[in-house]
């Protein structure tokens, strides 16, 4: 809104119970938050209850919302647009936690404990946000139980998404991880898989790239890959679809020939772990690595190689 900065925004109004959202009709924020997986299920009187302590801000691409260690003040809530939520290391490396795409509820867990952010925000697209002042949002928790249940439902929510991103930074191959980021997409887009089908990006290949924890130049190397294998075509922000079985297997995790042709995975990777790895190969020393899993892949190919030495042993 004009004139409003963000340190008076990080500061949601005070007096309960009164209107401070000037422009914004009261039954559209209704229905706006009532669009929310978070209060999709809040009886009305309790959403007639929390709409008043709401204030909405305008949004602008690159606009910092918070930043991690900060104390969380209020419950943020994306009513429109898209935003970033990501943690930095001591070197500027980014590792993108979630893409908040409206509408939607965020940083849930940050008004609970210690009060502060885990993570950075940054919006990506323009649109604007409600906020609930942390004091407010507890008082409400107190006297309406079921908001408190909807709460621990979108924490639950969260949690699973950050086990995902474990499992897929550790275990999961780049191929692996950008054919799942596809499948979301398209489920997103509410686009049908089958050959043939076209999905259009909505992010740009470095956001997927972060996304996927890995570099652009890995991932477009990742798409000529895929693209080799005849699971897909990329044209510009355009991905056609060829073989959507396979796309499926491999976002699961589901390793088939199309990944690995050599009928003895463990000793394929045995091969190329002697000959110091091929650049796209998992486990390699290749920014996709850096992302998060390549040391745990290089752990575990080790073990696989010792494990086969006896067998060479015994036929050679």
């Amino acid at each position: 809104m004009p004139g409003l900065t963000l340190e008076s925004a990080a500061r949601p109004h005070e007096g309960r119970g009164t209107w401070h959202n000037d422009g914004v009709e009261r039954s559209e924020l209704v229905a706006a938050l009532r669009r929310m997986p978070l209060f999709a299920t809040v009886p009305a009187a309790a959403l007639d209850e929390l709409v008043p302590l709401t204030h909405v801000r305008r949004l602008t691409p690159g606009m910092l919302l918070f930043s991690e260690g900060e104390p969380a003040r209020a419950l943020p809530l994306l009513l429109s647009g898209q935003v970033k939520l990501a943690r930095l290391a001591a070197d500027g490396r980014e590792q993108v936690l979630h893409l908040v795409r409206a509408p939607a509820s965020f940083a849930e867990a940050a008004v609970f404990g210690p009060g502060v952010f885990p993570a950075t925000a940054e919006v990506l697209k323009g649109g604007e946000l409600a906020e609930i002042a942390r004091a407010e949002l507890l008082a409400l928790l107190h006297r309406r139980p079921e908001v408190t249940l909807a709460m621990l439902a979108s924490l639950s929510v969260w949690l699973r998404r950050l086990v995902d991103l474990v499992e897929g930074l550790s275990l999961r191959t780049v191929e692996e991880r950008v054919a799942g980021y596809l499948v979301s997409a398209a489920a997103r887009g509410g686009l049908a898989l089958e050959p043939g089908a076209q999905l259009r990006l909505e992010d740009s290949k470095r956001l997927i790239a972060a996304a996927c924890g890995t570099a652009p130049e890995v991932l477009s190397r990742s798409f000529r890959k895929l693209a080799l294998q005849n699971l897909l075509q990329v044209d510009g922000a355009t991905v056609t679809i060829l073989d959507v079985a396979a796309l499926l297997r491999l976002a699961r995790g589901e390793r088939s020939g199309h990944v690995y042709p050599d009928r003895n995975e463990s000793a394929l990777r045995g091969r190329r772990g002697r000959q110091g790895g091929s650049p796209g190969s998992e486990g390699s020393a290749s920014p996709c690595a850096g992302g998060g899993g390549g040391g745990l892949h290089h752990r575990q190919r080790g073990k696989r190689r010792r494990r086969l030495r006896p067998y060479r042993r015994g036929v050679g």
